[in-house]
């Protein structure tokens, strides 16, 4: 966290540029998916597109299960297919760092990518059955899940402690329904 005049400012470390500056080639999942135009698919098909292409498809396929959970908490409704990635790392493709993720503002409800059987609204039942697709077992799922609602539950403490004014951070926790859920 930096100031800037009057303003404080977050800045993160860039993970598609090299220590010598240069960019690390990547693949979105909607080019990797071969999706054109309004595209109606699901989270199912992005884990089998890592799958597919990872050169490290189990720890990249728990990775992806946890930022299909933090999506699901957050209420990031942005989840399109160009907010996934693989980046050529260590001689083959992996999973990006989760990136360009913000709570549901536009109050849309609806997520771009659809959650299994539960469409674009997910259930704990769903984020449970993908899971399962990523290849985690029943505790695992269970584990990464409740990791993931336990630090979102923080949320509140992290706005105090940065001082995000009490309204803005109420406004985007009003929008984060499904934290409460996740267990």
């Amino acid at each position: 966290m930096v100031s800037a005049a009057d303003r404080k400012a977050l800045l993160l470390e860039r993970f598609d540029v090299t220590p010598a500056g240069g960019r690390r080639h990547m693949l979105s999942l909607k080019t990797l998916l071969d999706a054109r135009g309004y595209y109606q698919v699901g989270y199912c098909d992005v884990i089998q597109g890592v799958a597919n292409v990872s050169s490290a498809p189990q720890a990249d396929l728990e990775q992806l299960f946890r930022q299909i959970v933090l999506n699901a908490c957050l209420a990031n409704t942005d989840d399109h297919l160009k907010n996934f990635a693989m980046q050529w790392r260590d001689g083959g493709w992996r999973l990006t760092p989760a990136f360009d993720i913000l709570p549901d503002v536009n109050d849309n409800r609806e997520h771009v990518l659809i959650f299994g059987s539960a469409g674009h609204r997910p259930t704990p039942n769903a984020l449970r059955d993908l899971g399962r697709l990523c290849g985690l077992g029943p505790r695992r799922v269970s584990e990464v899940m409740a990791q993931i609602a336990d630090k979102v539950r923080s949320y509140s403490s992290y706005c105090e402690a940065y001082s995000v004014p009490e309204a803005d951070a109420d406004f985007v926790l009003a929008r984060m329904p499904l934290m409460r859920d996740v267990q």
